[in-house]
């Protein structure tokens, strides 16, 4: 009964993006692991409202803790935008994305 329901849910998925891979790795990595338990979810459980809290903690996180170590990096980042008018400096307005996260391509 657990695949079937498990494959019911991967069919009937609103966006229809659910991919095998991700279905394989929600069995594998979540609810096959040693430290999880069905029994800590409340009945009641909202996802949208523990994201909320999830973002919410992110500016209380250790600098060294795991989420920091992982190779993420945090700047701000400048962008060409072509626009229509002539510019003497280049191609187009220069704009600054600030907080934007990236991990560099090389080790």
């Amino acid at each position: 009964m657990s695949i079937w329901r498990l494959m019911t849910w991967k069919m009937t998925s609103t966006s229809g993006l659910t991919s095998e891979v991700q279905v394989t790795r929600l069995v594998s990595d979540i609810l096959k692991a040693k430290d999880f338990s069905i029994g800590d979810l409340p009945d009641n459980l909202n996802i949208h409202t523990e994201m909320m809290h999830f973002d919410a903690s992110d500016g209380t996180l250790d600098p060294n803790g795991i989420f920091q170590r992982d190779g993420w990096r945090e700047s701000a980042a400048e962008i060409l935008v072509p626009t229509r008018e002539k510019n003497a400096d280049g191609n187009g307005q220069l704009f600054t994305v600030p907080g934007f996260h990236h991990r560099p391509l090389v080790a």
